[in-house]
């Protein structure tokens, strides 16, 4: 830093000049002067940070207001005006700091104050009254904390006092309801009982209610006794439905005795009820005496017998998705083993090919189709949530508006794209690349069905917080908070058949060649995979609607973004496995090209065995999980316990068994998926070396 005026002026002024470094400390700007050295003794040795704070004790308080005036850029300064401090002798000093904004910089000058005697004494004064102020005030906070404390004695023991009157008064009402109670009961003995029955009783005789208990009252959200005498048909709002469950009990009377029926009933507020109803007549041989109904509220059951249907079709779906997750996981390997050789072998051909020719186009063709094979297997591990995805905060909204750009292009002009974002923002952890293929495969499922006639398609994206009450139907989901996307169409709409197997794999209603099967299974797949639900209804020539639920986050947080590495060469010793030959061979020569000393080998155990005899003689291993006799991770595990130093990289077409946490764990550096890419593999070979 420049200096601002000469030195000796502010010598000449008995003043120091010091800049806030951006630690909070300060360093001292031209020649300490002697008070200042005084005070702060570290000055005199050229500190370049200086606490202030430790040696000026009037200048914690003003620090802070100093910070939040250069925090704000503030024009002008900030005095603190004067104060009076005592140096290691005992001597007074009087001082005033002042703050000031130098452009970026932050400037504190402190001024020794020359004082008159008179000044002094007046400040003397001061901080006298001033601490005669401060002990009156303690002597006042004692005073009133001792009369709270008498306060809350008094009160405790007057509340002790109430809650005793209160316990004896409890105990007199409690005698006089048991009275009450006892004559009660020794005259209305039966009525009390068909009183206090948890099920709906009435008496009914020709058309009228003559009687009915509290149950039946409170079933109808009646008054109480406020049904008694009324016509039996003006109980109940739905005259129809009354009228056809009466003629069920009767018929079943005048056939067994007893009449029984289910039917749906309305309440005086138009709650509907399931009701089980029963009649049994007074006398089986005069009707007109009386029948006893019965109704029991059976809508709570009824519910959970839905539920319990609902939860069996999800269960039936988790173990179509558990079997295809078996059968993914099964045909992984060996595929991806496969595009492994395929791709590997293309790369190194690439490499010894003359640019811009025929065999290099050929060659291009079928990495792009090896390449499209490695995401087929992907796709299919994601839909039976066995692929490791890497997920970051995203808003949704713009990524939806780019998606339905893209979708607007391929989409014919009757049909209408219409979009409702609102505000807020949207934020969940996810890839952006997963929520594209949801909303493009549900855009595209929409646009199909209106293919013929035209339509709109409507999408939506709004913040919902789901109560206990709105996941009932979703067991997936937990309440909270939640990002909905919906994707509305006018089509023909899906029977309910279609809509139960609509998300299982291979299942399309499409013409052959149209369409896989696996695009609404790959949406659901994603959607679990992020810990989210997707549900769906339609009705038949109105259009169907998608739901997706996304947990929403409120604290992203922000990811580094890492630099690409370029592939490096080397003349390391890497120790290559794979039960595969042709893997083994493919990795050995494509590290061998890069200049590494490559010892390829196809058996764990014998593996295992040169690494023990000469683990000097090797700088990193490769290896393949999935082998017989022994597994990479076991084999992993065994080098390190020889020598825990080793890096090894551990490569898999099938994750469930292993993943990158797990394999962190135990001590492996890096877990890559296959087929692999030679140029990543090269990447990741060079960093963990280097």
């Amino acid at each position: 830093m420049k200096e601002f005026v000469p030195a000796d002026l502010f010598s000449a002024i008995d003043m120091v000049v010091l800049e806030r470094q951006t630690d909070g400390s300060f360093q001292l700007k031209g020649s300490a002067l002697d008070w200042f050295v005084r005070f702060c003794p570290e000055s005199a040795n050229g500190e370049e940070k200086l606490d202030l704070g430790k040696h000026f004790a009037f200048l914690e308080n003003f620090l802070i207001d100093a910070e939040d005036f250069w925090q704000t850029n503030s024009s002008g300064l900030l005095k603190s005006g004067l104060w009076i401090e005592s140096d290691s002798s005992g001597n007074d000093c009087a001082f005033e700091a002042t703050a000031v904004s130098l452009g970026e910089k932050k400037i504190l000058l402190i001024k020794l104050c020359w004082m008159t005697y008179a000044e002094k004494q007046h400040i003397i004064q001061k901080g006298r009254e001033l601490g005669l102020e401060y002990h009156r005030i303690t002597r006042l906070e004692e005073a009133l904390q001792r009369a709270q404390v008498d306060l809350k004695e008094q009160v405790r023991r007057r509340t002790a006092k109430l809650s005793k009157a209160n316990e004896l008064l409890r105990q007199e009402i409690d005698e006089r309801k048991k009275a009450e109670k006892a004559l009660r009961e020794s005259t209305e003995t039966l009525r009390a009982i068909l009183a206090a029955s948890p099920v709906g009783i009435g008496l009914i005789r020709g058309r009228t209610l003559d009687w009915a208990n509290k149950a039946l009252c409170d079933l109808l959200e009646q008054g109480e006794g406020s049904l008694s005498g009324k016509d039996a048909e003006a109980c109940f709002p739905d005259h129809e439905k009354w009228r056809a469950a009466a003629h069920e009990i009767i018929t079943g009377i005048e056939r067994t005795g007893i009449g029984r029926v289910e039917a749906d009933l309305a309440t005086k507020n138009g709650r509907e009820l399931c009701c089980f109803l029963q009649g049994s007549p007074l006398d089986s041989l005069d009707l007109s005496r009386g029948v006893i109904v019965t109704t029991l509220d059976i809508t709570e059951r009824k519910k959970a017998e839905e539920a319990r249907i609902l939860l069996e079709k999800q269960l039936n779906q988790a173990q179509k998705m558990e079997a295809m997750g078996r059968l993914a996981g099964g045909i992984a390997h060996d595929f991806n083993n496969i595009l492994s050789a395929i791709i590997g072998y293309s790369e190194l051909a690439m490499t010894h090919v003359t640019p811009d020719t025929r065999l290099e186009r050929n060659l291009g063709q079928v990495l792009k189709a090896s390449m499209r094979a490695k995401e087929l297997v992907q796709q299919i591990l994601t839909l039976t949530r066995q692929s490791e995805q890497q997920f970051e905060p995203l808003e949704l909204g713009p990524i939806v508006k780019e998606a339905l750009r893209f979708l607007r292009a391929s989409l014919p002009t009757t049909i209408e794209i219409r979009q409702e974002i609102s505000a807020g923002s949207h934020m969940v952890s996810s890839n952006a690349t997963q929520i594209h293929q949801i909303l493009m495969n549900l855009c595209t499922n929409a646009a199909h069905s209106m293919r013929e006639k035209g339509g709109v398609i409507e999408v939506s994206l709004g913040d919902v917080d789901l109560a206990a009450e709105d996941v009932l139907r979703m067991p997936d989901l937990k309440p909270g908070p939640y990002v909905k996307l919906s994707v509305r169409d006018t089509g023909h709409g899906v029977d309910s058949s279609v809509i139960e197997r609509i998300f299982d794999p291979y299942f399309t209603t499409k013409a052959p060649g149209e369409g896989t099967g696996l695009g609404l299974a790959v949406v659901q797949g994603i959607i679990k995979t992020q810990g989210g639900c997707v549900t769906v209804s339609s009705e038949l020539g109105k259009g169907t609607v998608f739901h997706v639920f996304l947990p929403a986050i409120t604290s992203p947080t922000k990811h580094e973004e890492q630099a690409v590495e370029p592939p490096g060469r080397g003349k390391e010793r890497i120790l290559f496995v794979d039960d595969e030959a042709i893997l083994a061979e493919l990795g050995k020569e494509a590290l061998e090209s890069l200049g590494y000393s490559v010892v390829a080998m196809t058996s764990s155990m014998e593996a295992l065995a040169a690494f023990h005899d000469h683990p000097e003689k090797f700088d990193l291993v490769i290896t393949d999980q999935t082998m017989p006799d022994m597994t990479g991770l076991v084999l992993a595990q065994k080098l390190l316990k020889i020598r825990p130093d080793i890096p090894i990289i551990l490569c898999t077409g099938y994750s469930q068994q292993v993943t990158k946490e797990h394999t962190s764990e135990t001590g492996i550096r890096e877990f890559l998926m296959k087929p692999l890419i030679l140029r990543d593999l090269a990447r990741v070979v060079r960093r963990l070396l280097d």
